[in-house]
Order: structure tokens, then sequence, then C-alpha cells
């Protein structure tokens, strides 16, 4: 499931630990200041470690992300992605899809982007600035590269991102059939060994 960057808030801050069980009771609090809503409100993540030394936290409504995984019925997805966060993370990378721009990369800021305020944002991205555009789409000014991709969507798709918000309660639960059909056996071998 890919979700828009719109619909995600993503900050940076320093966390106190990075030990499993305690992150998940200091993260709300780490987040609670960044949000401008209860903080009860959103499904929390951990992404990966910036230069710095802090770490992208990534902020879902769990009612949007709840209704997003009602619509894929039976078959719950296995990653549920930010689309910014799929671009390769070698310095800026933007994507031009359409009006609708995505910038991402190893900078700090991942967003959408309208194609006017790229001149005004392409200043403050750290080099090199790479543009993947749709064949026969010129190249935004203010590039260091771009790179001709043939269908834009399904190029985004194949790539993968550091984050996966499938995690706690939306993580993807496999079910354990494969145990119950290999129980018998199990017994007859543990019968076995007890004679």
């Amino acid at each position: 499931l890919v979700v828009p960057v719109e619909a995600v808030t993503i900050c940076a801050v320093t966390l106190p630990t990075t030990k499993t069980r305690w992150l998940a009771k200091a993260l709300p609090f780490a987040v609670e200041e960044l949000l401008a809503e209860d903080v009860e409100l959103f499904h929390l993540c951990v992404g990966a470690a910036l230069d710095d030394g802090r770490h992208r936290v990534y902020a879902v409504r769990r009612s949007w992300l709840e209704a997003w995984l009602m619509l894929c019925g039976d078959n719950p997805p296995q990653r549920i992605e930010v689309d910014a966060d799929l671009l390769p993370g070698e310095g800026s990378q933007l994507l031009c899809l359409g009006e609708r721009w995505l910038l991402g990369g190893s900078g700090e800021a991942h967003l959408a982007l309208r194609r006017e305020d790229w001149p005004q944002l392409a200043p403050l991205c750290p080099p090199p600035r790479i543009a993947h555009v749709a064949d026969g789409q010129a190249a935004p000014e203010g590039v260091d590269q771009a790179q001709p991709i043939g269908q834009v969507y399904a190029w985004l798709a194949q790539q993968r991102s550091a984050c996966n918000l499938a995690q706690g309660p939306f993580a993807r639960r496999e079910s354990s059939n494969s145990l119950l059909r290999w129980r018998p056996l199990l017994g007859l071998v543990g019968l076995w060994l007890l004679l």
C-alpha cells in the first residue's frame, strides 16, 4: 500500500532510547509537541536515522489507515510505504508526476510540491539534484541530472523505502495453519520419544 506523503506527518526527533521495549512508550512524548492534534489519534513509526543522530518519525491518522486497510479486504498489504520515501536515497530526488511532484532522497525534507514551488526549494536541497521525469517530459530547471522513465507509477511501485508503516496493530498477521498441519506428526514423535 503506497500512502501519499500529504497524509503523513514526518518529523525528525532525538529519541531517548532505541530499545524496542521502551521506544513504544517514549515515542508519543517525543513527537506530541510537533503534532497539531492529539498524539493518540496517530499511528507512529520510527524510520531511518539521519546523519545528525535524529530519527525520522512517521505519524498517520489511525482512522485513515484503518479505512485504507478495509479497502484491501481479505488481502492486507505486507508493506505500507509513503510515496516520497520510495525515491532513491542519494542527494535530492525529484519525481515529476504532472502538477504533483515528489521530493525525497537523503535530505531531511520528504514532501509533495507543485511545479511552481521547485525554484524556491532547489537551492535548499542537497546535491546532486536528480529529476525522474516521464518520457518526453522536459526536466525542471535547477537539477543536476534528469532520468527519463517510461511508466512513472510502475517505477515508483518497484522501489523500496526504509520505513514500513505496517507495524504494531497494522502489521500483517500470518495465519499459523502451517504449524497446525504438523501437529499430529509432532504429537506422534513426542509419544515415540516418551515411550
